[in-house]
Formats: structure tokens, sequence, C-alpha cells
């Protein structure tokens, strides 16, 4: 009885270490190849962002239209009717869809200025 027990724990043993070595050779090589990896895919979007700079100024005034339109719709007079003597719960929505707007709007300016401002903080990092 004592061997079977020793058998069965050898074949256990041995099926676990079947399981973790080709697992074990598959994450090395992946943080092997990792980095040629990572080097063309930045290789493959540079070449596509490259593509894409003659569409700037058409893109840059898209995303400002489509702001001014947002704007357009945030701001613009709602009318809500409302049972008599009874408030409506519409300013904390659209205080909250002003605030993101905001943000968003923010964030597309640092990003269609980034060409503008990015070479002179590179230049004093560096």
């Amino acid at each position: 009885m004592e061997e079977e027990v020793k058998d069965s724990n050898r074949r256990t043993y041995g099926l676990s270490l079947a399981a973790v070595l080709p697992a074990l050779g598959v994450s090395l090589t992946w943080f092997c190849c990792l980095p040629l990896a990572v080097g063309a895919l930045g290789a493959g979007f540079a070449a596509v962002g490259a593509s894409l700079a003659p569409l700037r100024p058409y893109l840059m005034a898209a995303s400002l239209a489509i702001l001014g339109l947002a704007f357009y719709q945030a701001y613009k007079p709602r009318r809500v009717e409302c049972a008599p003597g009874k408030s409506c719960g519409i300013g904390a929505s659209r205080t909250r869809q002003r605030a993101l707007l905001w943000i968003i709007t923010l964030v597309t300016l640092v990003l269609l200025t980034t060409g503008d401002w990015s070479s002179w903080i590179i230049y004093w990092t560096l």
C-alpha cells in the first residue's frame, strides 16, 4: 500500500513538472521577444502617424467642431416642464456634464498643442 502511494506521488510530481516546463519555456520566450515586439509596434505606429500627418489640420478642425457642438448641446437652454410645486432634478446632471466637457476640452487642447511645447520640454529635461 505504501508503494502505491509513492508511485502515485511520483506520477503527480511528474505530471506537475510536465505542465510547468512548457509554461516556463513560453514565458521565457515571451520575455525574450517582448522588446522586439514593442519595437516593431512602435515603428508601425510611427509609420501610421507619419502617413496621417498631412491630415492633421483637418483632424484638428474636426476636433474643434465637435467640441463646439458639445458646448452648444451642454449650454443651450432646455425647456423642461415640471409638475406645479415640484422641483426638477436636472441641475446636478448638467453640472457633471459640463464639468466633464471642460476636462475633455483641456485634454484635447493639450494634445492639439503638443507639437508646440513638447520640443521645449524635451530640450530642458535632457
